[in-house]
């Protein structure tokens, strides 16, 4: 009894991927308290129907050397009405990159 929807995780994944330069970035304001305890980063890229959030975050209080980030995102695909969790690979390449683009904006 499968399901009628299936989708190929490997395939949406690229889709992401290949959209990532692509998106409109934003920084959102961290102010849960555990964000701000673990010096939480959110980014939130957003084009037609792709929303993607990535953030990085300290995971000293792991026991990781000093200045080590942790990276998690998901997204959320509108016109399908799926959501995914990004591998670590792609949630760290995304944060990257709307790094990145929010540093050349701060500087337009």
């Amino acid at each position: 009894m499968g399901s009628a929807l299936t989708f190929d995780m490997a395939s949406l994944l690229a889709e992401v991927r290949m959209a990532l330069p692509w998106l409109v970035w934003s920084r959102e304001k961290e102010d849960d308290p555990a964000a701000v305890e673990h010096q939480a980063i959110v980014y939130r890229g957003v084009k037609d129907d792709l929303l993607v959030c990535v953030t990085s975050f300290s995971i000293e209080d792991q026991g990781f050397p000093p200045g080590s980030r942790g990276h998690d995102g998901v997204c959320t695909i509108g016109r399908r009405g799926i959501v995914l969790r990004l591998t670590r690979g792609l949630a760290e390449e995304a944060f990257r990159i709307a790094d990145a683009r929010m540093k050349e904006d701060a500087h337009v």
